[in-house]
Order: structure tokens, then sequence, then C-alpha cells
């Protein structure tokens, strides 16, 4: 699959935004880690700047883009800690991830 145009200059601006994401899952229990280096999973000797809590039904709808950041904060569906200007930073960051989200969905035959 090619790259949407664009795409890796969104990539850049997300490393250079120095900004380590962690993602706490329940219902199935996980962690996801954005990072600056990649998408990674499980435990990690790393230090969040924000750090995210919800479920994972959750989660497939933010990715989806069915679910927006502001609205799961609002209805306490995500459950954020740190800095709440750094969680907004980091949303037009996230677009990359959005787009290639629904490729993870087919390979791994997950509902959209």
């Amino acid at each position: 699959m090619e790259p949407a145009a664009g795409t890796s200059r969104k990539r850049k601006k997300f490393r250079d935004a120095e900004l380590t994401i962690k993602y706490k899952l329940s219902d199935p229990a996980g962690t996801l880690w954005v990072t600056p280096g990649g998408v990674l999973t499980g435990d990690q000797n790393l230090k969040a700047d924000v750090e995210m809590t919800l479920a994972g039904d959750t989660a497939h709808k933010f990715w989806l883009k069915e679910l927006s950041l502001p609205a799961a904060l609002a209805k306490k569906l995500f459950v954020s800690k740190g800095s709440m200007s750094k969680v907004m930073k980091m949303l037009p960051l996230l677009k990359p991830l959005h787009e290639m989200y629904p490729a993870v969905c087919d390979k791994y035959s997950l509902p959209r």
C-alpha cells in the first residue's frame, strides 16, 4: 500500500513534536504507545507525556474517526493524565495513524 500524499510530512511533524502517548486499554486489556519512533505495544520502559485510559471498543471507534477525542473526554470515555495542552496538540499529529487504521482492520479482520 502506498502512503497517502503528504503522509511522510505528517509523520515527520509527529516525530518533531517529540510527544509520547500511552494508551491503556481495557476489554481487551493492552497497552499501545505512540512515540516519535513509531507505534509500540505492551509494557515499555518509557515515560508518557500523555496517558489515556479507555476501553478497546472506544479505541477502535477513535482510530476509525467515529469518535472525536474532545467528545470522548467530555463523555468520560477517555480518561486523560498529563497536560491538556499536549492532549490537544496531539490531535492533528495523529492523522497518519487514523489514515492507516482501516488497513490494520482489514489485515486482522476487524469490523469497520
